[in-house]
């Protein structure tokens, strides 16, 4: 480090530390308080006249945690609105060893233990209303990863299908660590459960904002972690996997315990290519899509369930195939505006580029007048009268 740039760091710790010292004496005289609140006051004016703070208006969108309370209100909607034949699924592993060092300890061989607590949502006949049911996958196998996340979800989906056999389509929620639910294998694993479920036909995984992924498992997580200890401390010998399964089995009523064996996550692990190639977007998504008529897999930026994943977005959430108004405008206009060629073609006069026709015809049908509409445009602009109209079969 420079000579001057170590002396400037040195000046600025031992201001901070004399500020330090100095603000007990501040803050008991009330003279020297007003004398440094109005200070303060001053160079607050000064910093905005300079535009160095700006309003929270101006602020970009992630610095008005509008992806937070997005998410949030997604969720919540979805929940009160759920049909018979959907369920929410939020799930979180309760015990993350690489990301949060949480261990779990149990007798003398310390065996380490991991959690997979998740809260379904779905119609319980039983009380013909949507209710809460928690379940809980246990194993002694320590990953974490994309296939033991799928092991852990076989088991899962069984039970909620036994809860509800109506069911075909499920909405996950989880938080967003790239080495858990967030890559390319677990895009993979989406597209993947249908084989284990064939009357599965849509499927959503919802993400929440880093920081924000707290919610009911844990809660699940914390009743059978704190359960276990309080057995331990009533003299409970908990040594081995099996005894920490069936004391969970007897002392908690209200959560559905299930095991995951080893070779179920090794099985799993085999069924996922190593060869996926990386998504640039994938720190930049909130939502995967899959839907059994739609070839591929469909990621947005926030979480949308108006909009089927067949259809693009028309909050323009879609990453990857995001067309806004302003795009389509572009497009039309190029279509329809004629073309002037060169000196040697100007026999040919002039016409319409086919490619550009073709494109524009392509995007109609794939938008639809739902979003054109909902862009402000109206949809008898794109009549049979216009140059650049709809295909055959497609209504106006």
């Amino acid at each position: 480090m420079p000579k001057t740039q170590a002396s400037e760091l040195k000046r600025k710790a031992q201001q901070r530390l004399c500020q330090k010292r100095r603000y007990p004496e501040i803050k008991n005289d009330p003279e020297l308080l007003a004398l440094e609140q109005e200070k303060r006051r001053q160079k607050y004016k000064k910093n905005k006249e300079e535009g160095k703070i700006k309003a929270i208006a101006k602020l970009s969108p992630r610095a008005q945690l509008y992806k937070i309370f997005s998410q949030y209100r997604s969720i919540k909607t979805l929940k009160l609105n759920l049909t018979l034949q959907e369920a929410c699924l939020h799930v979180d592993f309760s015990v993350k060893f690489a990301a949060e060092v949480q261990s779990f300890h149990f007798g003398g061989s310390r065996q380490q233990i991991s959690l997979h607590t998740s809260v379904a949502y779905t119609h319980n006949f039983s009380t013909d209303s949507v209710t809460p049911i928690s379940v809980c996958t246990i194993s002694d196998c320590l990953r974490i990863d994309a296939p033991a996340i799928w092991a852990h979800l076989v088991p899962l989906v069984q039970h909620v299908l036994h809860v509800n056999p109506f069911l075909d389509t499920l909405h996950f929620l989880s938080d967003s660590p790239s080495s858990q639910y967030r890559n390319k294998y677990m895009f993979y694993i989406i597209s993947q459960i249908r084989e284990d479920f064939p009357q599965i036909i849509k499927i959503t995984w919802n993400y929440s904002e880093a920081g924000h992924g707290k919610g009911a498992p844990d809660g699940v997580a914390a009743v059978l972690k704190r359960t276990a200890d309080r057995m331990v401390v009533f003299g409970e010998d908990i040594g081995t996997f099996c005894q920490f399964y069936e004391l969970l089995l007897r002392s908690v009523d209200n959560v559905t315990i299930m095991k995951v064996e080893e070779r179920d996550i090794i099985a799993k692990d085999q069924l996922v290519p190593k060869n996926l190639k990386s998504f640039k977007g994938t720190l930049s998504e909130y939502q995967v899509l899959w839907d059994v008529t739609v070839p591929q897999t469909i990621l947005r930026k926030m979480s949308c369930f108006d909009c089927n994943a067949d259809k693009m977005c028309i909050h323009g959430y879609d990453i990857g195939r995001d067309f806004g108004r302003d795009c389509f405008l572009k497009l039309l206009t190029a279509a329809t505006a004629p073309r002037i060629h060169r000196r040697r073609n100007r026999k040919r006069g002039r016409m319409f580029p086919p490619v550009w026709k073709q494109a524009c015809y392509y995007l109609f049908q794939k938008l639809g007048l739902e979003t054109l509409r909902h862009w402000g445009l109206p949809g008898a602009q794109f009549g049979t009268h216009h140059p650049v109209g709809p295909p055959p079969g497609v209504p106006v």
